[in-house]
């Protein structure tokens, strides 16, 4: 036999699984199992929750009707005997006839609870398995909840640093912003009652000078925000007496 065959021979031998040499067995990698292959996919669970993540993200909601209307706590109740599904899943929606541009996240962050892309996000494992536990947590209490309040806003207004050519100095035009707090049905879209809500920058303090405007700017708008979140228990103690808005919770993801 031709020597390079024998040599041949020797290397398809040594690579064999289970072969010995030298006492001692190869490591050889073992083949992808179909279990190993679906000990990755997710969890009965986090598709159960994705599901109802999305479902809620996705009803469709009865239009605004801008009129000061309260709720039936009685129907309410009724509906939603438990304490837990009488806490509120907000969100915003938009209402605006000409809307020019979205809403910053500084106005909207604090009172969009959960935000649904982030919890989706989170479910699906990418940000590490404590927050996909944080996750299903929040998940478990968003189907419970029988009822969603949206802030459909109405009118929005940034603030703005002017110049009139009649002044000496420059001014702030204040910030505004118009929504309307509106309960509604999880299920259904169905809206059941809602109340105006009007927030505007008090500007007197705010610095003047040019080169912090944008920095101030960033600052009023943020305070929109802030001043949102303040007037949102007032008014829905307007609305019902027997909902309640969600309790703050730990960021889903701490590094965001």
């Amino acid at each position: 036999m031709p020597r390079a065959f024998w040599v041949f021979g020797l290397v398809l031998l040594s690579c064999q699984p289970g072969k010995r040499r030298g006492g001692q067995e190869d490591f050889v990698l073992p083949p992808a199992s179909a279990e190993s292959e679906s000990s990755a996919a997710p969890s009965a669970a986090v598709l159960d929750a994705r599901v109802a993540v999305r479902a809620l993200s996705s009803v469709e909601l009865d239009p605004l009707e801008a009129r000061e209307r309260a709720c039936d706590d009685a129907s309410l109740a009724q509906a939603a005997p438990s304490e837990a599904s009488r806490v509120l899943t907000t969100r915003f929606a938009e209402a605006r006839p000409e809307a020019k541009a979205l809403l910053p996240m500084s106005v909207t962050e604090r009172l969009e609870l959960p935000q649904l892309p982030l919890l989706e996000s989170a479910l699906s494992g990418v940000h590490g398995p404590e927050a996909s536990t944080r996750a299903l947590a929040r998940a478990a209490e968003l189907r419970q909840s029988r009822f969603i309040g949206v802030f459909h806003v109405t009118r929005f207004g940034m603030p703005r640093w002017i110049w009139r050519l009649d002044r000496k100095k420059p001014e702030w035009v204040p910030g505004h912003l118009e929504t309307w707090l509106a309960l509604h049905d999880a299920q259904s879209g169905e809206r059941l009652c809602q109340t105006r809500i009007w927030i505007e920058n008090d500007t007197k303090d705010a610095p003047l000078t040019r080169r912090l405007r944008a920095d101030v700017r960033d600052r009023l708008t943020a305070e929109l925000g802030r001043a949102l979140e303040t007037e949102t228990p007032t008014a829905l103690r307007r609305l019902s007496h027997t909902l309640s808005l969600p309790a703050k919770k730990p960021a889903l993801v701490s590094s965001l």
